[in-house]
């Protein structure tokens, strides 16, 4: 978890790609990309990291808390000067964020 959260201090706005499948994903949750943006630049709000390998890539299954009883999980890729986000998922229920 340390090492995501310093990745994602030294990270800016402009280095955090939104693919079109995670762009459709966060509109259909009700996300907003300036949300998920707030978010990953505030790596305060990490809470929870899981490293998961697939396909020869490195991805990174973050919980972030975004209120009192809300979390978005994100999992992300971080590349050499971007850091690709490949999905975004909005959790309101305790037995979700398990």
């Amino acid at each position: 978890m340390i090492l995501v959260r310093e990745k994602l201090k030294f990270i800016e706005k402009e280095q955090i790609i939104f693919p079109s499948y995670a762009c459709r994903r966060a509109v259909f949750r009700q996300l907003s990309i300036e949300e998920l943006y707030d978010t990953l630049l505030n790596p305060q709000k990490l809470i929870e990291v899981e490293r998961q390998i697939v396909e020869d890539e490195e991805r990174f299954n973050c919980l972030f808390a975004a209120g009192k009883r809300r979390f978005l999980r994100i999992v992300l890729v971080f590349e050499e000067r971007e850091t690709r986000i490949i999905t975004v998922i909005k959790l309101r229920k305790q037995w979700q964020i398990r």
